[in-house]
């Protein structure tokens, strides 16, 4: 109890420092760029906007809760639908890491097939998500910045000219570091959850447990190794091991594809964070399309692997 005790507070003030910096960080650069630049560098026409939002998402390649201060900027800042569900999706299981690491495990066209699969799945899921206007699923306080006024209706004309005009490093810094203490505080509990749920689950032996529910003779292998990915915290960069071992115990490429999918994209903190930005409808959806994405191309991806 008392490992546990430590490991918790450890992962706590770790956790409450990284969102800390990681949200002042994200204030800062939003009001250097500004919102209508912002909107317009990673939102865009209905085309290259989920492109772009996929782009930025590799490129910024942080584990599944840890997209929460840059989600945040987004919202606030209005960019476009489609470019936050294609970054929000993309950053976490588009990880160079993590392709490199399938790589290594199954070969190279298993890689470019994770790849490939989930690019397109994304694009599709991101322009789906904006058809169905599911920004009107975002708490209305997520929609514009800490200490301002509300911002127009999404999808309405929002000017430049209602950012504050932009003053120094110094001060900007200083009112980014200040805003992102409040919201540190408003999402204390929600982060003391997270880490206590993280201690809990990162002690577990989950190859066990997927080997015996997942094992290349079951029928439902595949959907099981999706659904044990979900409740997972685990980096990112602790998958490619993991998957390793889940090999090793006999579990087939299908159930381990889809597995890394949910594992690298959703997990209960992230989940629990999220309820503080977004309807539960939204949260369901998204892990339930999430799943589905894992399940299919588990499904195809023996028709490309190499043999071994």
């Amino acid at each position: 109890m008392t490992t546990l005790l430590w490991q918790f507070l450890a992962l706590l003030s770790g956790t409450l420092v990284l969102f800390g910096v990681l949200s002042a960080a994200m204030t800062v650069l939003t009001r250097w760029i500004g919102a209508e630049r912002l909107r317009r560098w990673v939102g865009g026409n209905p085309v290259t906007a989920p492109v772009k939002g996929l782009v930025f998402g590799v490129l910024t390649p942080f584990c599944s809760w840890s997209t929460i201060p840059v989600l945040m900027s987004l919202l606030s800042s209005r960019v476009r639908t489609s470019a936050v569900a294609a970054f929000f999706l993309a950053s976490p299981v588009l990880d160079p890491v993590l392709v490199i690491g399938i790589g290594w495990l199954f070969g190279f066209w298993v890689a470019i097939w994770f790849t490939v699969f989930l690019t397109v799945a994304i694009l599709i899921t991101a322009h789906v998500a904006e058809r169905l206007h599911l920004e009107r699923l975002v708490l209305d306080r997520m929609l514009a910045p800490a200490g301002t006024a509300a911002l127009p209706p999404a999808g309405a004309d929002v000017c430049e000219s209602q950012d504050a005009p932009w003053r120094d490093w110094r001060a900007e810094a200083h009112e980014a570091a200040r805003l992102a203490v409040a919201q540190v505080r408003r999402l204390l509990l929600p982060l003391a959850v997270v880490c206590a749920v993280g201690v809990l689950i990162m002690g577990a032996a989950p190859e066990r447990l997927l080997a015996q529910l997942a094992g290349s003779t079951q029928p439902y292998a595949i959907p099981a190794g999706a659904v044990l990915g979900v409740p997972l915290y685990l980096p990112t960069e602790a998958l490619a091991p993991l998957g390793w071992a889940l090999r090793d115990s006999g579990v087939g490429l299908g159930p381990i594809f889809a597995f890394m999918i949910t594992a690298a994209s959703l997990s209960v903190p992230e989940l629990i964070l999220l309820s503080q930005l977004v309807r539960l409808r939204l949260i369901l959806g998204l892990a339930v399309v999430i799943v589905l994405i894992a399940v299919i191309g588990a499904l195809l991806v023996p028709l490309i692997a190499s043999p071994r």
